[in-house]
């Protein structure tokens, strides 16, 4: 079977080098924006979920709010007319933090188009959960963990991206149960 992002060639972000806003707006419309996944599991009380993909996920995702104090709309605008760029605001005291986002872009890619990563970790019940997500996709690196959390939308029964960040190894989620991903399908 032909995969649907088979015509699609995603950006790489592997250094600092390759990160351009730009391109990552670009990319995110084209794989994920204006999309949901059907993602079947293991665990009797998920058994199915689906996750909902917007253009407006994006900036918090990208950590742009830390660089600049705006709305997820004036951010996008601002990506799109060329007045946020990494050039711009690689001086900025939070860039690191936001570049270590950027930097792990393409793990959503991992998860949700090549779909190597075949376990979550379930953490609504979770506690502590300071930040109230409901489902978490980790990948763990040599020196660090890179996290992508899902929470439910309020009135809705499905699932929006809602972080993406670096942890240290040792973090709250690693200890945790894992549920596998039996199956997944683009709506």
């Amino acid at each position: 079977m032909e995969n649907q992002f088979d015509k699609e060639v995603p950006i790489i972000i592997d250094k600092e080098n390759d990160i351009d806003f730009y391109r990552i707006l670009v990319d995110y419309r084209n794989f994920f924006s204006g999309r949901s996944i059907k993602i079947t599991t293991n665990y009797n009380l998920l058994s199915t979920f689906i996750v909902s993909f917007n253009d407006n996920d994006l900036p918090h995702l990208m950590g742009w709010h830390k660089l600049r104090n705006s709305r997820a709309t004036k951010l996008i605008s601002a990506v799109e007319s060329g007045s946020l760029t990494k050039e711009k605001v690689k001086r900025h005291p939070k860039w690191h933090e936001a570049s270590q986002r950027m930097l792990s872009y393409n793990f959503m890619h991992r998860i949700f188009v090549d779909q190597d990563i075949s376990a979550f970790v379930y953490t609504r019940e979770m506690k502590p959960n300071r930040q109230n997500l409901d489902i978490v996709f980790l990948n763990n690196r040599k020196k660090d963990t890179v996290i992508l959390g899902l929470r439910k939308a309020n009135g809705r029964d499905t699932f929006i991206p809602t972080t993406l960040h670096v942890e240290p190894l040792n973090n709250s989620y690693n200890g945790r149960r894992r549920t596998r991903i039996k199956s997944t399908e683009w709506l």
